[in-house]
């Protein structure tokens, strides 16, 4: 839980209670009474739904971080940039006057949505668009697909798809040691409009599928509904997080990078611990632990069975009543290659990367599960129809494909796998 100015400035939002807001915001950072008159204006037009941010950055004293933070919320025209100035949204989200103001302007956009999805990624081009098909097959209102310093193509397969306004795809500017998921994360969540429409989001890397268990109404809404619904039951009357399992996907100690789709190419399973949130979006303040939320107010939390739980990273044992989280973390170990050649979301370009050890992470006790993913197979299909997709599709498995090929030459990769694997016993 945050501090108690936001917990009542959160309850004077749930209020539409105006003139207490900017009162509350001015008397937090000991606004003078002509800073205070600048926070009144900007607040009523938030109201009307008309702020521009150019007379309060005038008349208020505010720090670069700030000015950069209302310039990108309320831009004087649209940008889809994620600039540097913004990289200390990859240690925490201030509590300070920019932000309290930009958390009241996101309260004042009416719901027209159930739920957004939001992913970092970098140089995942090759399997970028079924994970895309996937939530869009299951009915989510909004994907938001954030990246960063991909040369495989995958910059222009999402800026297409944001052209013909399947996604919106921004792009993250990052450097050294900033994490560009957490970047990523925070900044869609304070600043991005769109997503305020939505009232639940979920954060989510760009190989986590997830798959309703047993629905009839076999979508995202269903699977929130139906939760909510369990929760209800166990006399939880509000929820705030949905913590969802991972099963932990794997191949039997696969090599090569076979054609096909994700989804169907592996379907060797383990349970698993760790959890990814669906969280109410007006409650969430940070995302900086990446798989929970940091909650405004207390909230509830629960599992797929509609239990409370406590908000944290693992908990067991694992649930699976009504949906979960397919983790398709390794895939093949020439797939596993490139994912260790990225990087890791959470640490920066400049953190330590994957050991190739690694990729024996579930490859024991696995166990045979196929789910359905026909209506992601069938959108796929039907972009795959469009030749200019169709083509930046190929062109980035080509060029995926040739990076493996290098690596094979500079590091030997065969001989790699047989090495990290000779005491494993594959899965048959």
């Amino acid at each position: 839980m945050q501090s108690s100015f936001l917990h009542d400035l959160s309850r004077l939002c749930d209020e539409n209670r105006h003139e207490e807001i900017s009162k509350t915001i001015s008397a937090r950072f000991s606004l003078d009474a002509a800073q205070s008159a600048h926070v009144d204006a900007f607040v009523e037009e938030l109201r009307q739904g008309r702020a521009s941010a150019t007379s309060l950055i005038d008349g208020v004293k505010l720090s670069p971080g700030e000015v950069a933070l209302l310039q990108t919320r309320f831009p004087d025209k649209p940008s889809t940039i994620f600039n540097a100035e913004l990289d200390f949204f990859a240690e925490s989200v201030p509590e300070n006057l920019a932000t309290s103001l930009i958390y009241a302007a996101n309260r004042f956009i009416p719901k027209t949505g159930k739920v957004a999805v939001v992913a970092s990624v970098r140089n995942e081009g090759p399997w970028i668009l079924e994970w895309i098909a996937h939530y869009k097959g299951l009915g989510s209102d909004l994907i938001v697909v954030v990246h960063n310093d991909s040369d495989d193509g995958t910059n222009e397969i999402l800026d297409y798809l944001s052209a013909r306004g399947e996604i919106i795809a921004i792009r993250n500017v990052v450097a050294g040691p900033v994490s560009p998921q957490r970047k990523a994360f925070n900044s869609v969540l304070h600043l991005l409009q769109d997503v305020h429409a939505c009232e639940w989001v979920a954060f989510l890397d760009a190989d986590e599928f997830l798959v309703p268990l047993g629905r009839l109404d076999e979508t995202f809404a269903g699977v929130i509904d139906d939760i909510e619904g369990r929760a209800r039951q166990e006399g939880s009357a509000i929820v705030d997080a949905i913590l969802l399992h991972w099963r932990w996907f794997s191949s039997p100690l696969q090599y090569n990078w076979e054609p096909g789709l994700t989804t169907e190419r592996f379907t060797f399973s383990a349970e698993n611990d760790h959890v990814k949130s669906i969280a109410r979006i007006s409650n969430v303040w940070s995302m900086s632990r990446l798989h929970v939320p940091a909650l405004i107010r207390p909230g509830r939390a629960v599992n797929s069975a509609g239990h409370e739980v406590s908000i944290s990273e693992q908990l067991k044992p694992p649930r699976y009543e009504v949906a979960q989280i397919n983790h398709y973390f390794a895939k093949s170990f020439q797939e596993f290659v490139l994912k260790k050649a990225r990087g890791r979301g959470a640490m920066g370009l400049a953190g330590p990367s994957r050991e190739f050890e690694n990729f024996l992470w579930g490859a024991h006790q696995l166990s045979f599960q196929r789910g359905d993913f026909s209506r992601t197979m069938g959108l796929l299909q039907s972009w795959l129809n469009d030749p200019i997709l169709s083509k930046l599709n190929h062109a980035s498995e080509e060029n995926s494909r040739l990076k493996v090929r290098q690596f094979e030459q500079e590091l030997d990769l065969p001989k790699l796998h047989a090495e990290i694997t000779k005491y494993v016993k594959p899965v048959t």
